[in-house]
């Protein structure tokens, strides 16, 4: 199991932890998951056997070897590997799938929230007795897990307790003085650095110091020399970082790029914090340099060590740049504030009086922020340990109570397991009952609205149907005869010459004209034929034509989208919709304009009839005295819906919409 972690970064001002540095130190912290592997000696006693849990176990391993890789394939696979863990009752393979896909969210995955992490842990939890069984190792894993998801969500509290707990079980489980054990110590190490208890840090790398040197442990004890440096640094003390830093480079050991990041700002810091800003500019430029993780350190330290030697151009590109990192960081920390009050200092030494107090005001504005959420955070704490403390309490009394009483309870659960079988057996077939007659209730209720709109289909196809019949005697008889009245009358005047200027002939003429236009539209109203022959839009433009010609009414008609084929009955009753809409305008709006719109959207149309009249009462509607009653017909036929708004500051606007 390889326990390693490490510490961020000093700042220059006092007591400032940067996110960005913090997430180098949890990245270590988190990489304890892996269980140790120990003796298999137990064997679980439900289905599985020891055949199957070493398959199980190494492929765990195996997974947990390439997940730092392919995260999301690994969760994958952990997720399978528990649930056949699950169906063998292997509480060590499903403890174990679970905290390796906590390892995932906790440490590959750290850029994004840990959350996800916390309900995997939980239900490792549930098999954590068992497991132990098994190997004794998962439940201090567990807990070292739990202790990184707390202090990666800056729970310091949670944290301590959980690392201490993991600490306390591997002492107890006479492992050797290890790598591991010198892990364990410095993640307890980074929790009080958080803490900001810095001689409890440097105790506690002693030993780990200690340790490292007793079992020749390079890496264990780069770390924890890095770590010393990084204190030293942080309590004003450069030498001490320098030595440190010194000894470092006698270890035979290549750290990877964020250690090497760490160790260069270390350096830069601990340099300019002993006043020599011209040894410190290079390390922070090679910081700089390694390119795969942020610099905002750096920025920083270059930032001051540039206003020491009064290059104030190259100093402010710098902490402007640093400042620009923590703006658009997720969360703001103490590092803004020193970010802001250096920039600060750098305008008050270049006279930059209005720029400092803009900066000198974002400090103390920023600080007093933190500062409350630090208080709300610390009463959350410890409200938190006491309710866990009461919980704890509870239920070990449950747990006593139910002991004693356990024997009494065998045969009354017995009966109870019975009457409650009974009861819900009752209630499925109560239920199973009930279910029937409501669905041949809604089978009931389905068959009556289809008997209804086909009752209405056929109302309608009659209407329509006489309606045509109407329009076709009118078009084809009494215009046809009408026509000839008018052929004769125009004839007239060659056979009487003067009445061709009388004013009764004129009038009968023209009275002749207006009939036969007003019955060549209602011919045309009762059986559109350019519905038929040109589809709902050119008719719909037709009929606002003849509406406007006949009233006073001004009718704007807009149409969008391209229009489907549509079925005829749809299209006559779009058409017998919008005729009646206008003739409820006509009656009863006292309009001047309406406006019409027709939309078509892939599988909806849309009519919309607005006008600007006096509007409408609630009772016409509720009684349907403005026509609704053939609207709303049409519209269930269709299955179809309509919307009725009064308009501001007059008017109403109706909306009807068809699936197509």
């Amino acid at each position: 199991m390889g326990y390693s972690f490490y510490p961020y970064s000093v700042r220059f001002k006092k007591h400032i932890i940067p996110c960005s540095i913090l997430q180098v130190l949890l990245c270590f912290l988190f990489s304890t998951t892996k269980i140790a592997a120990q003796e298999r000696t137990y064997i679980e006693h439900a289905v599985a056997s020891e055949a199957q849990m070493n398959r199980i176990d190494d492929e765990n391993d195996k997974v947990y070897e390439w997940s730092f890789t392919h995260p999301d394939s690994a969760l994958r696979v952990f997720k399978r590997i528990f649930n056949e863990s699950q169906q063998l009752d292997y509480a060590f393979g499903m403890a174990n799938a679970m905290i390796l896909s906590a390892n995932v969210y906790i440490n590959v995955k750290r850029e994004e929230p840990v959350d996800p992490a916390i309900p995997c842990l939980r239900i490792a939890e549930k098999y954590l007795e068992r497991a132990r069984k098994r190997n004794k190792s998962v439940v201090e894993t567990w807990y070292n897990n739990m202790g990184a998801v707390y202090l990666k969500k800056n729970q310091t509290d949670s944290a301590m307790i959980c690392l201490s707990k993991s600490l306390d079980l591997y002492l107890q489980s006479g492992h050797k003085k290890d790598g591991v054990l010198v892990m364990k110590y410095l993640n307890l190490e980074t929790v009080f650095y958080v803490l900001q208890q810095f001689d409890k840090v440097i105790a506690y790398a002693k030993t780990a110091e200690k340790i490292a040197l007793e079992h020749n442990l390079k890496g264990e004890l780069y770390k924890t020399y890095t770590m010393l440096a990084s204190v030293y640094t942080e309590i004003n003390k450069p030498d001490s970082s320098l030595y440190y830093l010194a000894l470092m480079d006698k270890i035979p050991y290549k750290p990877d790029e964020s250690f090497s990041k760490l160790t260069l700002e270390i350096k830069g810091t601990a340099y300019l914090k002993k006043n020599m800003p011209e040894k410190a500019i290079p390390y922070f430029l090679q910081s700089i340099a390694i390119n795969n993780y942020p610099a905002p350190n750096s920025w920083q330290g270059l930032g001051n060590a540039y206003k020491r030697l009064k290059k104030y151009k190259l100093s402010e590109s710098y902490l402007l740049q640093a400042e620009n990192y923590e703006t658009n960081a997720s969360q703001r920390s103490d590092y803004s504030v020193s970010v802001y009050n250096d920039l600060a200092d750098l305008y008050d030494s270049t006279y930059q009086y209005k720029n400092a107090y803009k900066y000198r005001s974002k400090a103390a504005l920023l600080q007093k922020e933190l500062d409350d959420n630090s208080n709300v955070q610390t009463i959350n704490a410890l409200e938190a340990r006491y309710r866990n403390a009461q919980k704890d309490k509870q239920l070990t009394d449950e747990r006593l109570a139910f002991l004693s009483i356990q024997n009494k309870l065998k045969n009354r659960n017995l009966w109870i397991a019975v009457i409650i079988g009974c009861i819900v057996i009752s209630v499925m077939i109560i239920l199973v009952l009930y279910q029937k007659q409501k669905l041949w209730k809604q089978k009931s209720e389905t068959l009556e609205q289809q008997q209804e709109i086909e009752n209405l289909k056929t109302s309608i196809l009659t209407e329509e149907n006489e309606r045509s019949r109407i329009g076709r005697q009118l078009h084809d008889d009494i215009m046809v005869q009408l026509a000839l009245v008018k052929m004769n009358l125009e004839a007239l005047p060659s056979q009487l010459p003067e009445i061709e200027e009388m004013e009764d002939f004129i009038a009968v003429k023209e009275m002749m004209d207006n009939a036969g236009r007003d019955l060549r539209l209602t011919a045309h109203n009762l059986a559109p034929d350019t519905l038929l022959a040109d589809g709902l839009t050119q008719a719909l433009l037709y009929f606002c034509k003849n509406i406007q010609y006949r009233t006073r009414l001004n009718v704007t008609f807009q149409h969008y989208g391209e229009a489907p084929a549509l079925n005829q009955e749809l299209s006559i009753n779009i058409y017998r919709i919008t005729q009646e809409l206008i003739q409820n305008i006509i009656k009863h709006a006292a309009a001047s304009n309406v406006l019409i719109q027709l939309n078509y959207r892939p599988d909806i149309l849309t009519l919309t009839v607005e006008d600007d009249g006096k509007g409408f009462k609630t009772n016409d509607i509720a009684n349907e005295g403005i026509g609704l009653k053939s609207i709303k017909s049409r519209l269930k036929v269709m299955k179809g819906e309509m919307e009725i708004h009064e308009r501001h500051p007059k008017g109403t606007s109706v909306t009807i919409q068809v699936n197509l």
